[in-house]
């Protein structure tokens, strides 16, 4: 036995049907045998070969009867790739049976049929059939992680591994359960040859027209007396997005906004809350996208407004389940006029007959040439008129700011103060219906 063992050490070869056949625990995995169930996993520990009647496939406890010398070889191999005695020590703790090499090995212990039989049958539970590639099923693979598959939108699934510590020399059963029929897997799943397998995990469908919270379930890996648990959080369809069709309107048009889900809700409607960040749009202030269907359209209508305006920036915003998305419409006015943002001086102060510098900004670039009136006047005067003209500064009567341009500058003049003296001049700009003023000093 020991230099069967020791050949196949060295060169290793595919089993030969002994291990197979002491693993069965089932006369119909072997037609050829004629023996019955009692054969099967029975102790070649503690007895020696002893030879015996004949049956198909050889003597029983022979040296070509597949259980005697399956037993017997598997011990070895356990003795040496589990316990992990080496060749030498095994063969210089021989004894007149296995059994008895067992006892010099662990100082005494008595139990080698027992302690082995019981570490097999929980790796290599009886009443399946196994295909091991080679007569060295050690060390037995164990149990190690079932991979978290995160998030699942109820009524889906998600694929999780179970992942064991080494490859399976041969077939390794484990089992599944879930804590909740809310989250259904395999009974079972089949290892060999491979450290993983790929299982995967169901979830029922729930209504949730209105979010619900995460439903948190654990499920479970089960083998060889370990288990391994990973929890399952399954929740409602994902929110992904909001978009407007088009972006760009006239006052008075609408806009098509469609929201969008990651997963369609296959037990009830989902109900989106929209809302508008001005009075430039108009959105209803929830919005249904119906069960099986990915996404819902809806109408954004703008104001017809006559007059003119800045163009506006409204934002639509979409929320389900803690989650917001926005997306950004943009209203032009129907009138396109230049509007005045801003009239800035520099400098401010100047000597009487040095000249200032003044600056004309619109809010935003129109397409049109942008006229604007310009005057100076007495800082008293709320508007500018030829009677209340500033006798020290003068302005030019106007500055157009070109189509597409933000901004235009022009040039104040000032007069020459007498010694000791100080004048000041509103530097009135207009455009539209707004109007601009800045303060100019003038010093002597």
């Amino acid at each position: 036995m020991l230099d069967r063992v020791a050949a196949q050490l060295l060169h290793p070869v595919f089993g030969n049907g002994f291990v197979n056949a002491w693993l069965a625990s089932d006369p119909t995995t072997d037609p050829t045998s004629a023996v019955d169930d009692s054969e099967f996993r029975k102790d070649w520990i503690s007895k020696n070969f002893t030879g015996g009647p004949l049956r198909a496939g050889g003597a029983v406890g022979g040296d070509d009867d597949s259980y005697s010398y399956g037993c017997a070889m598997l011990f070895i191999y356990y003795l040496k790739s589990q316990l992990g005695y080496s060749m030498r020590q095994i063969v210089q703790n021989g004894g007149a049976t296995l059994a008895d090499t067992y006892r010099n090995l662990t100082g005494g212990q008595t139990n080698a049929f027992s302690a082995f039989k019981s570490f097999i049958d929980s790796h290599y539970p009886p009443g399946r059939t196994y295909h091991p590639s080679s007569d060295n099923i050690f060390p037995a693979s164990e149990l190690a992680a079932i991979s978290p598959p995160n998030t699942i939108t109820c009524g889906y699934s998600a694929f999780t591994d179970i992942i064991l510590d080494r490859p399976a020399m041969a077939e390794v059963f484990i089992s599944l359960s879930s804590d909740n029929s809310l989250v259904i897997v395999d009974p079972s799943v089949t290892i060999l040859g491979s450290i993983s397998k790929g299982v995967t995990v169901w979830t029922q469908p729930i209504p949730c027209k209105q979010p619900f919270p995460p439903k948190h379930i654990d499920v479970h890996a089960m083998y060889a007396g370990k288990t391994v648990t990973t929890t399952v959080a399954v929740v409602p369809p994902r929110l992904t997005g909001i978009t407007l069709s088009p972006d760009t309107v006239i006052c008075g048009e609408t806009s098509t906004a469609t929201v969008t889900l990651e997963r369609s809700s296959l037990a009830s409607d989902v109900d989106v809350d929209v809302v508008c960040s001005s009075g430039f749009a108009t959105v209803p202030n929830q919005v249904s996208v119906l069960q099986n269907q990915l996404s819902k359209s809806f109408d954004v209508t703008t104001p017809d407004f006559p007059g003119a305006f800045n163009t506006a920036h409204p934002v639509i915003h979409a929320t389900y389940d803690g989650i917001s998305f926005s997306a950004t419409l943009t209203v032009k006015p129907k009138v396109i006029i230049g509007i005045l943002r801003s009239l800035t001086l520099f400098p401010s102060t100047v000597k009487g007959g040095v000249a200032s510098n003044g600056i004309v900004t619109l809010e935003e670039t129109v397409p049109t040439d942008t006229l604007v009136a310009l005057a100076a006047v007495d800082p008293l005067s709320e508007f500018p008129d030829p009677s209340n003209a500033s006798s020290d500064v003068s302005a030019p009567d106007s500055v157009t700011i070109l189509a597409g341009q933000i901004s235009a500058d022009f040039v104040i003049t000032t007069n020459h103060l007498p010694p000791h003296s100080k004048r000041l001049a509103a530097i009135i700009a207009a455009a539209g219906v707004v109007t601009k003023s800045a303060m100019l000093t003038v010093t002597s």
